[in-house]
């Protein structure tokens, strides 16, 4: 029974108060670099030779090769 209260009770217990914990403690001032829409450094650039793709060939690359 002891194992149960404890799994029931103190576990999410312990866990929302260190996730409650992190928000009151933790400073949050996020950079211009995080608040960009490209925060992977590729920037957009007009005329790129990139191209759209479509996914499908990848998914039944994938079911393929995994057979």
């Amino acid at each position: 029974m002891n194992n149960l209260i404890m799994l029931f009770f103190f576990v999410p217990f312990l866990s929302f108060a260190l996730l409650g914990l992190n928000f009151l403690v933790a400073s949050h001032k996020p950079d211009d670099n995080k608040l960009s829409s490209y925060e992977c450094g590729f920037s957009e650039i007009r005329g790129q030779t990139r191209s759209q793709f479509q996914i499908h060939f990848y998914i039944v690359c994938y079911v393929i090769l995994s057979i």
